[in-house]
């Protein structure tokens, strides 16, 4: 019995159908897909090319049969479509778009960050104007009327005008008596001293008799329309005091007696006598504490001396003093 002839067999696999091909070892005849099958298989592949699934043949070896064929080497296909081919071309596009918004939103930030900066700095340089307050005038102080001052005075004349007083003036002052004169009433007065009491003042008159001048005894006011401050008054005040302190004292040693009050007590508390120095009459008060630290000196000087000249001079301050006061009460 004949053996049939050796074929080989070929499967190609079109639209998931199984095509067989068999070529016969001695006509080596090819068996062709019919007319129909093939112009219909033709159209499908043009149609659906970018779906076809390309299986790639792996060669087996030639088994028993000697068939060969083609079979998956991955379970999952290959697909390369339209859409797949318009992805990549967005994806091309979109590429460099997206970068260049990015570095267009960074630019941005980074701009920005810089200004903020930069402007936080200026407003830290330049200070801020603090907002103007309305000033409002300070109330000045009110004004006092300045005190008067009551004393008991040795007088040596009195007269209707300067003229005539200061002719007797220079002529007690030759004699070296002290001397001053004063305004009081529309009238001239001399006077040569004071006490601190009007039957003191009497006894010192008789003082002055002895050296053969005219006196006599009176209780005078010196007064006035000034006005000052209460810093004014009060520096007034003290000085007043020790006024009164240092003419008793002055008076008693002149007639005999001894002085009750400490001298450097009463220098001590006018050394303290410090008047303000922005007061409207600072130099009126500085020139009247002057005129006391001098009397207190003088009397210092007589107990030192026993020298009687020492206590005339010392109530010749005394009246300066008078002086003062009486042009300080006057000032407006």
């Amino acid at each position: 019995m004949n053996k049939p002839a050796k074929q080989n067999q070929i499967t190609i696999k079109i639209n998931g159908k199984d095509n067989s091909f068999y070529e016969d070892s001695a006509e080596k005849e090819i068996i062709d897909i019919e007319a129909g099958e093939e112009a219909e298989t033709a159209a499908t592949i043009e149609n659906q090319l970018e779906s076809f699934d390309w299986n790639l043949p792996e060669e087996q070896n030639e088994g028993n049969d000697g068939h060969f064929s083609l079979s998956k080497k991955n379970t999952s296909p290959v697909i390369f479509s339209a859409s797949d081919k318009r992805k990549r071309k967005a994806t091309i596009i979109k590429a460099p778009l997206i970068a260049v918004v990015c570095a267009i939103l960074l630019g941005t930030c980074f701009g920005y960050a810089v200004l903020k900066m930069v402007t936080s700095t200026d407003r830290k340089a330049v200070p801020v104007a603090a907002p103007a307050v309305e000033s409002r005038p300070v109330a000045a102080a009110p004004e006092v009327v300045l005190p008067s001052i009551n004393s008991f005075m040795v007088q040596g004349g009195v007269f209707s005008s300067e003229q005539a007083a200061r002719k007797v003036q220079e002529k007690l002052t030759d004699s070296s008596v002290p001397v001053e004169v004063l305004r009081l009433d529309n009238r001239f007065y001399i006077f040569l001293g004071m006490a601190d009491s009007l039957e003191k003042a009497k006894s010192l008159a008789g003082y002055y008799k002895l050296k053969k001048v005219d006196a006599f005894w009176k209780e005078i006011t010196v007064s006035g329309k000034g006005t000052g401050s209460e810093d004014d008054k009060k520096v007034l005040g003290d000085m007043l005091a020790l006024y009164q302190e240092l003419a008793k004292n002055s008076a008693a040693l002149l007639l005999g007696t001894e002085a009750k009050a400490e001298v450097k007590t009463a220098a001590a508390k006018i050394n303290s006598l410090k008047p303000k120095a922005n007061s409207a009459h600072a130099k009126e008060l500085n020139d009247m504490r002057g005129n006391l630290k001098a009397s207190a000196d003088l009397i210092e000087k007589y107990q030192s001396s026993s020298e009687s000249t020492m206590l005339e001079l010392s109530q010749e301050q005394l009246l300066f003093f008078l002086k003062n006061y009486q042009a300080l009460l006057s000032k407006e």
